[in-house]
């Protein structure tokens, strides 16, 4: 529903999501990030869960430009008119 297309690689831990206009790759153990090319400060480092990279939705939300809010523990995100 977001539009999201990624790719993983469990050998180099390398993510890649691509929104329509945004483009971010994230590396397991690392604190940075690249949005469409340059690099960022995460709010916390990549990890995994159960094989998956964990990263912060809130970075990759707020810099894809979608509308969200999080209230009582629920996340509501505004992804279409």
């Amino acid at each position: 529903m977001l539009r999201l297309y990624h790719e993983f690689s469990r050998f180099t831990g390398k993510l890649f999501v691509a929104s329509d206009d945004t483009e971010f790759e994230f590396t397991v153990g690392s604190d940075i990030a690249k949005v469409n090319g340059k690099e960022q400060k995460l709010p916390a480092i990549v990890t995994l869960k159960d094989g998956l990279p964990v990263l912060p939705l809130n970075f990759l939300l707020d810099k894809a430009g979608y509308q969200y809010s999080l209230s009582n523990e629920k996340l509501v995100v505004t992804f279409a008119d």
